[in-house]
């Protein structure tokens, strides 16, 4: 598994994004419509390489976590609650 503190900001927020809402596919990467920012095809490509998202082509949402990625995540939603019980 990927240790959160491993990943560089940027790569953790996009993770989460992608955790919390089915992002479409949109130029140059994804998105949610109506949002201005993205996920950039590089991000994609550099999480995809960690193994922590997958790209399912043809899928209603085509890009969703990995098992590992969820197991990422989980880790990093504890560690912030359990910073902010104190």
């Amino acid at each position: 598994m990927i240790d959160p503190r491993d990943l560089t900001a940027a790569e953790r927020d996009a993770l989460r994004k992608i955790g919390m809402w089915r992002l479409k596919r949109r130029r140059g990467g994804y998105g949610l419509g109506g949002e201005p920012w993205r996920i950039t095809n590089a991000m994609v490509a550099r999480l995809r390489h960690k193994s922590l998202v997958s790209e399912i082509a043809g899928a209603r949402v085509p890009l969703v976590l990995t098992g590992e990625g969820r197991n990422t995540l989980a880790v990093m939603d504890e560690r912030a609650r359990s910073k902010a019980d104190g």
